[in-house]
């Protein structure tokens, strides 16, 4: 697999410049969804009960057999479709490639159908990555899902952040296989198709984007600390009521809920969901059910990949929310507001005073109706109980060092956010341990 990374790596790096010429491009692909989808020469069953034969060609789909017959006859060849189908003969090298020239140009014609002339803004890196998530299965990319609406952002705004989005839910989203024989093959090949896509990661984007990707470490790096605080990275799942540890297969009453790392509480909605994004999707397999059961710890890295993981989570569903308006935010302002969703995420939704209030700022630029905003979030939240060691939460905003009564300092604990807005380098102006209550200023 590591070898397979590698080779995607070097072409996507080739491929981003858009220097290629157009049967360079075709050669690559050929190379890529071959690799991906392996070559049969007889017909075979998948394992779901389609006979498909050549580079995936499936010859139970109710089409088959016309495409069969238009793909050799473009070609100018001649091949009995029941003859294959019954087993009766293999295809040789040049009749597969006729049926998948066939298929890969109806599909991109689709693509092509379903983008419009958005098609033609991606990069050709971009472009492949489509075509072979496309050419495995249209539902992963079409109009309704996910990936299509952060594809269509990243075109409009060019922010990197949708492109981000789009690989998270393809690697992280769109492998629906439960048979463990076929699940493994099916997320080697969203991996590889996630590396392609990921234009960011190219010398070409780091270089001609100018990219202060120091910049973007140290806000992800604060970030990060912020919302975790001095919360106790824990590796064995505890007690929410309690604190105490919990031994292996719960054995023990559990007063409260069931929690591991910096108070990731495994009982809530979706928390297998959210786990198996996050662990097992790259090939480093952590059983939710083994660490909920206590029969299992996670390592400090696994605590800090979690809430990493939640944080990447947390922003997406934040661009989704927000979609482009999420950019006419100030870079403080949208810090600020991560924090808070991070902690509770129910007061920022499409029906809440709060997302009603920062919609309004975004098109006024009425600073009252950011604070009116904030002060909505503040009162839903004023009253969270946490673990034993606090009877209440602070309010969110006086927690993070917010008082937006008296527009002042709180117990020192501040950070001068506010020159987020210019986005001057963090060492200039951050002081550890002090953070600045002007954040919602501009």
């Amino acid at each position: 697999m590591a070898a397979k990374i590698k080779w995607t790596q070097e072409k996507r790096n080739l491929l981003v410049k858009n220097e290629l010429s157009d049967q360079e491009y075709e050669d690559i692909l050929f190379e890529f969804i071959k690799a991906n989808e392996g070559v049969e020469r007889l017909a075979y069953d998948d394992g779901k009960g389609k006979i498909t034969v050549g580079i995936g060609f499936n010859m139970s789909d109710a089409a088959s057999r016309v495409n069969w017959i238009r793909a050799f006859k473009k070609a100018g060849i001649e091949v009995s479709f029941d003859d294959v189908y019954n087993n009766k003969r293999e295809l040789n090298e040049n009749e597969i490639k006729a049926l998948y020239n066939y298929s890969v140009n109806i599909r991109r014609d689709e693509l092509i159908q379903k983008y419009g002339n958005d098609w033609y803004k991606l990069k050709p890196n971009e472009r492949l990555a489509i075509e072979d998530a496309y050419y495995n299965s249209p539902k992963l990319v079409y109009e309704k899902t996910r990936f299509y609406k952060h594809i269509k952002n990243y075109i409009n705004s060019g922010k990197k952040d949708f492109l981000e989005a789009a690989v998270y839910e393809l690697e992280k989203r769109s492998n629906p296989e439960q048979d463990s024989n076929l699940k493994e093959g099916i997320q080697n090949r969203r991996n590889v198709e996630s590396e392609m896509l990921k234009t960011y990661e190219t010398p070409w984007f780091k270089e001609n984007k100018d990219l202060n990707s120091s910049l973007e470490q140290q806000y992800d790096n604060y970030l990060y600390k912020l919302i975790i605080g001095n919360k106790e990275e824990r590796c064995s799942v505890y007690d929410s009521k309690t604190g105490k540890s919990i031994p292996p297969n719960n054995y023990l009453p559990i007063k409260g809920d069931i929690m591991i790392g910096c108070d990731f509480n495994m009982n809530m909605p979706n928390a297998k969901k959210i786990w198996d994004e996050i662990f097992n999707t790259d090939g480093n397999q952590v059983s939710f059910d083994n660490v909920y059961n206590g029969n299992m710890m996670l390592s400090f890295i696994d605590v800090k990949k979690l809430h990493t993981g939640l944080i990447k989570i947390k922003e997406i569903e934040l661009l989704e929310l927000f979609g482009e308006d999420w950019f006419k935010l100030k870079l403080n302002e949208r810090f600020a507001i991560e924090v808070a969703y991070y902690n509770n995420d129910k007061p920022i939704n499409k029906g809440s005073n709060f997302y009603k209030g920062i919609k309004d700022y975004i098109s006024t630029q009425n600073k009252t109706t950011f604070k009116n905003a904030l002060a909505e979030l503040k009162e839903k939240v004023e009253y969270t109980k946490i673990d034993s060691n606090e009877v209440f939460y602070q309010t969110y905003a006086k927690k993070y060092g917010f008082d937006i009564e008296n527009d002042k300092e709180i117990d020192g604990f501040s950070l001068k956010i506010d020159n987020l807005v210019n986005k001057e380098n963090l060492n200039t102006y951050v002081n550890e341990g002090e953070i600045s209550s002007n954040w919602y200023h501009s």
